[in-house]
């Protein structure tokens, strides 16, 4: 079983950035007016969703290497692999299986059959439709019908990065350290090679080319779009963030405590600058520069907030409410659902954006985000929970994932994909 500490601040911060992700969205899905005619400025207020999946991806990176990095990786290497694996899809599956479910059940009933919607939905089920750059009726996948699961994907493979890293480097082989700074060393050289493919087009086509399209060819933005913001291979440099802030208080914990004071100041900082971000297109004369940048700064941000974690500050007391851990328990089906529930409220869908609205679009988003917790909380007591819960009974009966100094972990406050943070920082 799991023996490390809790940290109730955690869940709250998966609560903050479920939020960020659901504001984003209802924002656009509750508007009593014509949505494509809202104001600039009032789409950067509620473009808060770039926000939410940073902190989710660094929250993953975190809550993998502090519960996962000693898991019997020395001694049985390939075992402890498979068991990974195994605990980590036994937390996603449940959920995500019924959310694929109602998504085609919806799909079949509201719309017309298009061709291949099976085999997209098959991308789906096997949770790898962003590992490539794939296309649906000109759609990428956080476009179309399945929307949301594009980051349990990412997560996936970033869960094999984890397990990889962790076997290569593991003290089972003579070379295991030698391994972590050839890893460390082609770390650094992959951060200047995604900064040359965002900066040089030409290079970018080179790369492009090396890659297939099995659905059909995408746009030049969808391809940046791609890499950057969906594919795994970007978004490991936000879980390689978190994963550090994990290192970091797993090895030098003393250290933390005695100097708490100043990295409690440095998570404030790192709070202000969250809200510089947000702010900067609101700012007069400020360079804005592409927004990949902005979400690994986001990630860097988050990251310097983990290491606090276990601090008593004030921004942790706030993190540690209820009400936030309350969200951030749910918080899967939360994410998974949201986009499933009726919108509530007063609309008028031929009407033009206008200030006096404002106030309509904060009340339908709030009554709908209210049913969404609702739904989101069933969701989670009858089958993320029972679901995870019988697939773990399988490790017991199962020789093969059976392994001394692997630890089958903790099951309640289990984390979401994209975060996977629970209330010991360990669902297992």
């Amino acid at each position: 079983m799991s023996t490390r500490p809790v940290i109730d601040s955690l869940t709250g911060l998966r609560g903050v950035a479920a939020l960020l992700v659901i504001v984003a969205h209802y924002a656009i899905w509750c508007a009593p007016y014509i949505s494509t005619s809202r104001p600039e400025s009032l789409g950067h207020a509620f473009d808060t969703a770039i926000y939410g999946m940073s902190c989710f991806f660094a929250l993953s990176g975190f809550v993998i290497t502090y519960n996962y990095l000693d898991f019997g990786w020395d001694r049985h290497p390939a075992r402890s692999a498979l068991r990974f694996m195994f605990l980590r899809l036994s937390r996603l599956y449940p959920a995500l299986l019924v959310f694929i479910l109602l998504v085609v059940m919806q799909h079949w009933l509201l719309t017309s059959s298009a061709e291949g919607f099976q085999w997209w939905t098959l991308l789906h089920v096997l949770s790898v439709q962003t590992w490539i750059p794939v296309t649906f009726n000109g759609q990428l996948p956080h476009q179309g019908a399945f929307h949301l699961s594009w980051s349990i994907s990412t997560e996936i493979m970033l869960y094999l990065f984890f397990a990889l890293f962790a076997v290569l480097t593991s003290n089972h082989w003579r070379f295991g350290k030698l391994f972590r700074f050839a890893i460390a060393g082609a770390g650094i050289l992959y951060l200047f090679a995604i900064n040359k493919l965002l900066h040089s087009p030409d290079t970018f086509n080179s790369f492009k080319a090396l890659l297939p399209t099995p659905f059909g060819q995408l746009t030049e933005a969808q391809w940046y779009n791609w890499f950057y913001y969906l594919s795994p291979y970007s978004r490991i440099i936000d879980f390689t963030l978190g994963a550090c802030a994990a290192h970091v208080v797993m090895r030098y914990r003393p250290y933390l405590s005695k100097y708490q004071p100043m990295f409690r100041w440095a998570a404030n900082l790192a709070l202000v600058g969250l809200v510089w971000l947000y702010l900067r297109p609101f700012l007069p004369q400020v360079l804005v520069p592409h927004a990949y940048y902005t979400q690994v700064a986001a990630a860097a941000f988050f990251a310097v907030i983990l290491l606090n974690c276990e601090g008593n500050s004030g921004l942790n007391r706030v993190l540690s409410s209820a009400s936030l851990v309350f969200l951030g328990e749910i918080s899967f089906s939360l994410y998974l659902f949201h986009p499933l529930v009726a919108r509530f409220g007063i609309f008028w869908p031929d009407r033009p954006f206008e200030p006096d609205l404002i106030p309509i679009l904060l009340f339908n988003m709030a009554i709908t985000g209210f049913t969404a917790v609702v739904f989101a909380y069933g969701m989670y007591r009858l089958v993320e929970m029972p679901g995870q819960r019988i697939l773990r009974r399988l490790l017991v009966r199962t020789p093969m994932l059976e392994g001394r100094g692997a630890p089958l972990g903790v099951i309640n406050r289990a984390p979401m994909s994209g975060a996977g943070i629970g209330a010991k920082a360990s669902d297992g």
